[in-house]
C-alpha cells in the first residue's frame, strides 16, 4: 500500500517498485491468482484504506469545528 501512495504523491524513486512487484507476485502465488488479478485485489484494498483515512480525517475536522 505504501508504494501506491508514494507513487500517487510523486515519490517514484522512493516507492520501491521492485519490492512491490515481489510482494504482489508472492501474494498471487500463495492465493493461486494471476499477478494482474492480485494487483487489482491489492489496489482495491488500498483504495478502501485511503477512503477510510480520508473519511476519518473529515469526521475529525468536522468535530473540531463543532467543539
Amino acid at each position: 500500500m505504501a508504494q501506491i501512495l508514494l507513487e500517487v504523491l510523486g515519490f517514484e524513486r522512493d516507492s520501491d517498485r521492485g519490492g512491490c512487484w515481489k510482494y504482489v507476485s508472492g501474494y498471487a502465488e500463495s492465493a493461486e491468482l494471476e499477478p494482474v488479478a492480485a494487483c487489482q485485489k491489492v489496489l482495491k484494498h488500498t483504495c478502501d484504506a485511503v477512503a477510510l483515512i480520508l473519511d476519518t480525517a473529515r469526521e475529525l475536522a468536522a468535530a473540531e469545528v463543532v467543539a
